[in-house]
């Protein structure tokens, strides 16, 4: 089928490159022939994963599809082979679509997805905790008999 300049598919040319949101080819009167990985009448929709861009569990609830089973995992969460997952309590992650950081020694972080280190929660004044990565308020411990904490957070000290 041949179409002139004023053929329209979905309010545009049938030339147009944005037809079909560039994700296929207009075929017909507002018909739209969508690329693989793409759906929706117009093509504006990105499978990802099995699932298609517009469904809350799109990457599993924690990013959005930005390509063909590619995801942009919100702050807090981590990319993995099948979407975006949340970070681990004892972890953060500051900026999107890096690693989980462990929580410093001295501090833990109960939480699922938390997306700074300012989550994680210094041990009180009088107890320590030498690894990073807590979990509990209850991994601090009471500083030796003999020392002292001068500092929140900070190691026990003679």
């Amino acid at each position: 089928m041949l179409f002139t300049r004023y053929d329209k598919c979905f309010g545009k040319s049938f030339y147009d490159p944005s037809v079909c949101f560039g994700n296929g080819t207009c075929d017909s009167h507002n018909y739209c022939n969508c690329n693989e990985n793409y759906l929706g009448d117009q093509c504006q929709l990105i499978n990802c994963f099995g699932k298609n861009s517009s469904d809350p569990q799109v990457c599993n609830g924690y990013g959005q599809c930005i390509k063909p089973n590619t995801c942009s995992c919100f702050l807090g969460n981590y990319l993995s082979e099948t979407g975006c997952n949340p970070c681990s309590p004892g972890k953060y992650q500051p900026s999107f679509n890096s690693s989980c950081l462990l929580c410093f020694a001295g501090t833990c972080q109960p939480y699922f997805g938390s997306f700074s280190n300012q989550s994680c929660l210094l041990c009180p004044n009088g107890t320590f905790n030498p690894f990073p990565g807590a979990t509990s308020l209850l991994s601090c411990e009471s500083c030796p008999q003999g020392t002292y904490q001068s500092t929140i957070g900070e190691d026990c000290i003679l």
